[in-house]
C-alpha cells in the first residue's frame, strides 16, 4: 500500500496542473497543454542546455545546429515548430548558441508553419 501513495499524489498533482492550465516544476512553467514553456535563463548557459536540464527534450541535428522537435513530451507535428523568445523578443541565433544573461526569461512556443 505504501508504494501506491506517491503514484496517487503524482496523479492528483497532474490533474490539478491540467485543471489550472499550467505547471511549474523546478523553475519550468508549462501552459496551454504544454504548447508554451517558460523558465528563467541561467547566466552564461545556452537556452537549450537549460531547457534540457529542466525537462525531456528531443532534437534533430541540422546544418544550422540542433532543432528542437519535442519539449516535455509535446512533439511538433509536421506543420508545427518550436520557436523560442527571450524577454518576449525573437532571438537571431539558435538556442544551442544563445547564452542567457542576468534576469533573462526564455519562452518556447509551439507554432504552426507560416501558411498553415
Amino acid at each position: 500500500m505504501a508504494r501506491e501513495r506517491p503514484a496517487v499524489a503524482w496523479c492528483a498533482a497532474l490533474a490539478l496542473c491540467v485543471l489550472l492550465g499550467g505547471c511549474v516544476s523546478s523553475g519550468l512553467e508549462m501552459a496551454e497543454e504544454g504548447r508554451v514553456v517558460r523558465y528563467a535563463g541561467n547566466p552564461g548557459e545556452t537556452a537549450l542546455t537549460t531547457l534540457k536540464a529542466l525537462t525531456e527534450v528531443q532534437t534533430r541535428s541540422t546544418q544550422y545546429g540542433e532543432f528542437v522537435a519535442s519539449i516535455g513530451g509535446v512533439t511538433a507535428g509536421t506543420d508545427e515548430f518550436w520557436v523560442f523568445l527571450v524577454n518576449g523578443e525573437m532571438v537571431r541565433e539558435g538556442a544551442g548558441t544563445w547564452k542567457s544573461g542576468d534576469a533573462d526569461v526564455v519562452e518556447w512556443y509551439l507554432r504552426a508553419l507560416p501558411g498553415k
